[in-house]
């Protein structure tokens, strides 16, 4: 899914996420970078990690997700009853 973002829109200069084992856990690869880290390292793109117990931070990337879905979603809107 990633591939496929980074392939429509361009390469970013940094990639913000949580501190989730899958891009910041125990590193099984070379240099004790995770093969996500290392992935973005070949792209050139910075991997940045919000520090723990910083909500604002997470909840900045978030609320832009949040705000994206609902904005650009092609999903036809059903009001709650």
């Amino acid at each position: 899914m990633l591939a496929e973002a980074l392939q429509q829109q361009g390469l970013p200069q940094e990639i913000l996420t949580d501190r989730a084992g899958i891009f910041f856990g125990p590193s099984l690869a070379h240099r004790g970078l995770t093969v996500y880290q290392l992935a973005l390292e070949c792209l050139g793109i910075k991997a940045s990690f919000a520090r723990p117990y910083k909500a604002r931070t997470k909840g900045k990337v978030e609320k832009l997700i949040r705000d994206s879905k609902g904005e650009f979603t092609t999903e036809p809107f059903e009001p709650k009853e």
